[in-house]
């Protein structure tokens, strides 16, 4: 058998999948190859999976048991990675997922936002934390709005400079 390569495809996924199913993949991955962090590239419908970049480990994991269809589940239906972002699309339950959107909408509107709100987010297992940021879809991003205001600054910085040349350069009036 071949010694599998860094980065070397081991596995491909067609969507949809279940996202209670992304964690069961990765222990059978472990399970199959060994220990390691894999990359997942995404590619619209198809999901596929690269070695680690310093090679699998030992196997640790039992074999998973992966999990079936569930009716309230999520399906991720589509993935795409590129230029550092993850776009996913997900497929739901309407009624689910219009409970979802009516409570988020209900969070932004309570503690009242207008473009962006956000909640840092700590799970009860882990030590990262992370910001969860509902923004209106015509609204600008927090990022989008820090670059505005640089860009206002930079031009009020270049006015102020103009203007005070502009001074220093002025005579006194004779009258």
């Amino acid at each position: 058998m071949n010694a599998i390569k860094p980065g070397q495809s081991v596995a491909q996924f067609r969507l949809p999948l279940p996202v209670s199913g992304m964690s069961a993949i990765a222990d059978l991955i472990e399970h199959l190859y060994g220990a390691g962090e894999t990359m997942m590239n995404p590619r619209g419908d198809v999901v596929e999976i690269t070695a680690p970049k310093d090679g699998f480990g030992p196997r640790t994991t039992p074999a998973p048991v992966l999990p079936g269809p569930d009716a309230d589940d999520m399906l991720v239906s589509h993935m795409a990675a590129e230029d550092g972002e993850l776009e996913l699309t997900y497929e739901m339950d309407p009624d689910l997922f219009g409970g979802i959107a009516d409570n988020l909408v209900g969070w932004f509107e309570a503690v009242g936002g207008i473009n962006y709100v956000t909640l840092d987010v700590k799970p009860i297992d882990g030590d990262s934390e992370f910001v969860f940021t509902l923004q209106r879809k015509a609204g600008l991003t927090p990022h989008d709005a820090r670059q505005a205001a640089e860009r206002r600054v930079s031009e009020l910085e270049e006015e102020v400079a103009r203007l005070t040349k502009e001074l220093a350069g002025a005579t006194p009036d004779a009258t």
